[in-house]
């Protein structure tokens, strides 16, 4: 059976975001806050930027994003690189109280609160796969607690600092002060253990983020000409979280790119196991850094040998960047 494909497309504007302190339009029980809003001037048409599919170019954003800083300066950073999250998470809100010169007094607005509880999440959730498909005990041994008499499974942030919330609970238990029967979840976990409930906990957390935000569309597909039953994401959040499903799905590996760090998929039978870089243009780009800074280097009098390890290159590599940049001469440097 076909898998449907997804459909998704995200707009990075060239202006670049910002934050304001205002309220939602029309005023409701929120008090002022901190919302991100596209930076361009209201009024002002055609924002300009570029596009780009996250789920094919940037293959392991959803770790990206899950160590982005939760503050205003880290989301911004985020934003003004991969776009906002779109979706349901867009509020209007009032860009100034009283309308000015004719412009627009509201814009497409998302709120600080939603950035940082995706955050939030998505790094929680995170981390508790990876150390759950590694079997790494003393990592969840900090958030999954049963209780003595393995009645029940919760997952605490803070353990005695926050509310726990409850994995699985046993048939025949209830709890106060309102009861609840069990779910029927905790007979089929290993009482002590520990990796199943955390597999639990995650899925249940990636469903709730997905609901609402993957339309399963049939659309036209224009190559194949026919109908085609597409997964469409309802914004960049969206897609974030069934790029993470899909990674637990088929169990990937993702590394750091060593040039611009950012997580990249280690994709079966595609990617090697040593696999350095996200993309060609970071491979060239460390090229060429490691080559201009092994000519630095050698005009500063230092050894060919010298060179390489600092550079982390082969000594022949080496000493031919440093003879062809002799003969090319100092006004041909790159």
């Amino acid at each position: 059976m076909t898998q449907p494909s997804v459909l998704f497309v995200c707009h990075v504007p060239k202006v670049g975001f910002r934050w304001i302190e205002t309220h939602p339009i029309p005023p409701s029980d929120q008090s002022r806050a901190w919302f991100l809003t596209a930076g361009r001037e209201p009024g002002l048409r055609g924002a300009g930027g570029q596009s780009y599919n996250p789920l094919e170019e940037r293959t392991g954003l959803f770790r990206s994003f899950a160590d982005t800083e939760p503050s205003r300066d880290g989301i911004k950073v985020f934003a003004e690189r991969f776009g906002s999250l779109g979706g349901n998470t867009r509020t209007w809100v009032a860009l100034y109280d009283e309308p000015r010169n004719g412009g627009c007094a509201g814009a497409w607005s998302e709120p600080y609160r939603i950035w940082r509880d995706e955050i939030v999440d998505m790094r929680r959730s995170v981390d508790l796969w990876e150390a759950a498909r590694r079997g790494e005990a003393q990592r969840l041994e900090g958030n999954i607690r049963w209780t003595e008499d393995h009645s029940s499974v919760s997952f605490e942030t803070h353990p005695g600092l926050t509310p726990s919330e409850r994995i699985a609970l046993g048939q025949g238990s209830f709890s106060s002060p309102i009861a609840e029967r069990g779910d029927g979840i905790l007979e089929s976990f290993v009482p002590g253990d520990l990796v199943q409930p955390a597999l639990v906990f995650v899925q249940r957390l990636v469903n709730q983020h997905l609901r609402t935000r993957i339309s399963p569309r049939l659309l036209w597909d224009e190559r194949e000409t026919r109908l085609r039953l597409h997964l469409v994401p309802e914004g960049l959040v969206g897609a974030l979280w069934l790029q993470f499903a899909r990674a637990i799905e088929n169990d990937n590996e993702f590394r750091r790119c060593a040039e611009c760090d950012l997580w990249f998929e280690l994709t079966p039978g595609t990617a090697r196991s040593d696999k350095l870089y996200c993309s060609n243009a970071c491979r060239t780009k460390a090229y060429r850094r490691r080559r201009a800074e092994a000519v630095r280097l050698h005009a500063e009098g230092l050894a060919i040998g010298e060179i390489a390890e600092k550079v982390q290159a082969d000594v022949e590599s080496v000493r031919g960047w440093v003879q062809r940049q002799q003969d090319s001469g100092p006004g041909d440097a790159e």
